[in-house]
């Protein structure tokens, strides 16, 4: 069941932004990993093909979860650690390449808080080195980079086994901005123009893959993954979306 006691079915509402949507990951036992932006109405584009990898030849898993769930009476567990975990990969394309606004979202629930831990990161096969793109610290607050520059960082943590809805943006200042629950926790000081997904590099969710070390495995719950390009979506305080649309 859901935070409402209700178990949700797989079905998709109407997002007012769905021209802009590129990436969405539903994340539930009906779906898998599978990008189903194509099914939102309006959305255009094929689908980009995401799989899961073994980040560490032994025993942490990432599967579905229908015991923790925000949406869909189930969620996608990764069970990783700091130096191991199963991860979820795709490859930019051209598609859905960030190169102006953007947001990214998604739904998450600590399992534990207790080193740092990936979210999304990104292969630059230029130096052969793994970057992390968004991810939180051994506190509970989440940061998001650029390349190798920290862009911002949020004052405050979140707590352990409590879901949040967190956004990721660019706005047309081109300044970064993290948004947690509908509230702007983190704005930096800097801007950026920097591609988001570039063409042909790999990009990871849940840690980097076994190659680059396996490391910052991510331990907790995550659902309702979505990529907007072309539109930050949240450029003041919102009320969090409580649907799948």
């Amino acid at each position: 069941t859901d935070d409402h006691a209700q178990t949700l079915g797989s079905g998709f509402e109407s997002d007012p932004h769905a021209s802009n949507l590129v990436m969405y990951l539903p994340l539930n036992s009906a779906s898998g990993v599978a990008d189903k932006h194509h099914e939102i109405s309006g959305s255009g584009g094929s689908s980009s093909a995401v799989t899961t990898v073994d980040g560490h030849g032994g025993s942490y898993e990432t599967a579905n979860d229908n015991t923790i769930s925000r949406f869909y009476g189930s969620s996608r567990k990764f069970v990783g650690s700091n130096s191991a975990g199963d991860i979820i990969k795709f490859t930019g394309n051209t598609d859905i390449q960030l190169t102006g606004q953007f947001c990214i979202e998604f739904w998450y629930r600590w399992e534990t808080n207790d080193s740092t831990h990936t979210v999304l990161a990104n292969y630059n096969d230029g130096d052969d080195t793994y970057y992390d793109l968004i991810g939180h610290n051994s506190g509970g607050a989440f940061k998001i980079f650029i390349g190798s520059n920290e862009m911002c960082l949020e004052s405050t943590a979140a707590s352990v086994g409590t879901w949040y809805h967190y956004a990721f943006t660019r706005q047309s200042d081109n300044k970064i901005r993290i948004w947690r629950n509908g509230v702007n926790t983190a704005t930096s000081s800097g801007t950026t123009t920097d591609t988001i997904f570039p063409d042909g590099e790999d990009q990871t969710i849940g840690g980097y893959t076994q190659s680059m070390g396996g490391s910052h495995g991510l331990n907790g719950n995550l659902s309702e993954f979505k990529v907007y390009k072309g539109i930050a979506k949240y450029t003041s305080a919102f009320t969090v979306p409580d649907n799948v649309g």
